[in-house]
């Protein structure tokens, strides 16, 4: 997404060194925020996983000798993704996506903006 959205911008705007270094820094941040955006669904399930083995953890250990989690529970990430797709809907595996994307855009835009200038900077002094 990044190097797709670098070129198609900076094609528009070639206006000088700090019009790319914009560039970049956006085209950073709307990557970010659509691979925040791709992988939600599995950030649901997650999520979902760890709430359920803390809210398992105490009767797991009044009720077993094992501490062995029940099937339910102990479900792959695609299976849960699955589940929660058929009883709640696509919204629910969505919830939070936006915050998510909001809250991870602007440190992809800043990482991708860093490594673009140091790289131009050992481009142009090994050069």
């Amino acid at each position: 997404t990044y190097e797709i959205l670098k070129e198609a911008w900076s094609d528009s705007e070639r206006s000088g060194e700090g019009a790319f270094c914009l560039t970049e820094l956006f085209a950073g941040m709307t990557a970010g925020a659509t691979g925040a955006l791709v992988t939600q669904p599995l950030d649901c399930a997650k999520t979902r996983i760890q709430v359920g083995h803390q809210q398992l953890s105490s009767t797991i250990c009044a009720s077993s000798t094992t501490g062995a989690l029940p099937h339910d529970a102990s479900a792959g990430s695609l299976q849960l993704m699955w589940t929660v797709l058929k009883t709640e809907g696509l919204a629910a595996l969505m919830r939070g996506a936006a915050a998510r994307a909001l809250w991870i855009a602007p440190g992809c835009g800043i990482t991708f903006f860093v490594f673009e200038g140091v790289q131009r900077v050992l481009l142009q002094t090994s050069a």
